[in-house]
Order: structure tokens, then sequence, then C-alpha cells
């Protein structure tokens, strides 16, 4: 467990640029997710409305609507979450891949020059690229699969 944070500490010293981007990103990922049952409260109302035999056609517009607005809402917050998720993504993994290369230029030269150019760019490319799917979209993609009940 202590090696999880300490490796979750390391990241969130990467993330530091990104702090106010990630924070909006939660924000509109958490409003989208309302805008998500604002539909189902709409559909419950027109539902309302036809059990008490109370239907009117400017009614049933109004609630359609609402409806719609709820879902337009989703998407758009969903879009604006899952953009700021990606930019601070791939701002940290620069970040990360700066650290790497100052590492490299400052490191003996008998030990990089033992390893391959293989195993160079499978840190400084791949490891560094397996990161971004956890940063970029585990945040609003959880949140936005809770508002569709996955």
């Amino acid at each position: 467990m202590n090696n999880e944070q300490s490796w979750f500490q390391a990241l969130l010293s990467f993330a530091a640029r990104c702090k106010g981007k990630m924070i909006l990103s939660v924000l509109c990922s958490i409003i989208s997710v309302f805008g998500g049952f604002v539909p189902f409260l709409g559909v419950y109302q027109i539902l309302k409305l036809f059990i008490a035999g109370d239907c009117d056609v400017s009614q049933i517009l109004f609630w359609c609507g609402f409806c719609v607005a709820g879902y337009l809402v989703r998407l758009l917050f969903f879009a604006i979450s899952t953009i700021l998720s990606h930019v601070s993504a791939y701002t940290i993994l620069e970040t990360i891949r700066m650290e790497i290369a100052d590492k490299l230029m400052k490191a003996p030269l008998g030990d990089v020059m033992n390893k391959t150019i293989g195993q160079i760019k499978s840190v400084v490319v791949d490891r560094v690229e397996a990161i971004e799917p956890p940063l970029a979209h585990f945040i609003p993609e959880s949140n936005g699969m809770k508002s569709r009940g996955k």
C-alpha cells in the first residue's frame, strides 16, 4: 500500500501544472452525471401527466424540451471534461518525458551506452504512454458510466 501511495504522490507531483484543469474536469464530469438524470425526471413528469389524465400538448412539449436540455447538458459537460482531462494527461506525460530526458543527460555515459535503443524507447515512449489511459479516461468515463447505468 505504501508503494502505491508513493507512486500516486509521484504522479501528482507531475500534475501540479494541471491541477486547475483536473479539478474542472472532475466538476464538469459531475455536472454531466446530473444532466444524465434530467431526462428520467422529464419522462417521469410526462408519465405523471398521462396517469393523472391532465396531459396537455404544451406540457408534454415542455417536458420533452426539458429532457433534451438535460441530455445536451450531459453531452456538453462530458465533452468538456474529456477534453480537459486529455489536455492535462498529455501535459503530465510531457513533463514526465522531459524529466526522463534530463535524467538521461545527467546519467553516466556507460550506463546509457549499455542500454539498447529499444530499451530506452520502451521507457520514454511505451511506459510513459501507458500512464495516459488512467489520467485521461478514468475519471470522466467512470462518472459518465454512472449516469448511463453501467
